[in-house]
């Protein structure tokens, strides 16, 4: 599968309530355990966390400077034209892409391993590099999920080089903010 990554400047561009649907598995798998949120309200709050990023606000937690510059874009399957993936954060001055939220969905197999083809690194390689990306932070990923482990599987592997790998400081030690030097 080979997926272009498109910069886009309003939400509206995104059919997020059909990539979240096809996401939920990963989203479910990667929550809190412990969250007492439920699906209609955690969406709902990546929706609020994404519209105040659109809206220059970094509500509290996560504090960026005024010279650091939003992005949101969304991955297409360039056959099919389908949405597979969304990412959204903050461009910093030292290259990292500071991450709000991300979905991935997966392909009509079922699974996500296209995310690790030559294809799709050289496609996200390409995207970063437009957009003066060299690093991604992921903050507040909890310490057991799928996401955390995939993210340590990966990291030295040729795709990117784990920087760090730390306790969340707004979430305490079961939750990590993880950064990785992609190799590009």
């Amino acid at each position: 599968m080979n997926i272009a990554y498109i910069q886009i400047q309003d939400f509206s561009e995104l059919n997020f309530d059909d990539l979240y649907e096809r996401s939920k598995d990963a989203v479910d798998a990667s929550w809190p355990a412990s969250s007492t949120m439920t699906d209609a309200e955690r969406k709902a709050a990546m929706i609020a966390i994404i519209q105040s990023g659109i809206n220059n606000e970094w509500p509290g937690l996560n504090l960026h400077n005024q010279n650091d510059r939003y992005v949101m874009v969304k991955m297409v399957d360039i056959a099919t034209e389908k949405e597979m993936g969304f990412v959204s954060g903050y461009v910093l001055s030292d290259g990292t892409l500071d991450g709000r939220h991300s979905l991935v969905a997966p392909d009509d197999s079922g699974s996500r391993n296209y995310l690790y083809s030559a294809e799709n690194r050289l496609a996200r390689d390409g995207f970063l590099i437009e957009i003066g990306v060299n690093k991604s932070l992921f903050r507040n990923i909890p310490i057991d999920s799928i996401f955390h482990k995939v993210l340590r599987s990966r990291a030295n592997a040729g795709a990117f080089e784990l920087l760090e790998d730390v306790d969340s400081p707004t979430l305490g030690p079961a939750f990590r903010n993880v950064k990785v030097l992609y190799d590009i």
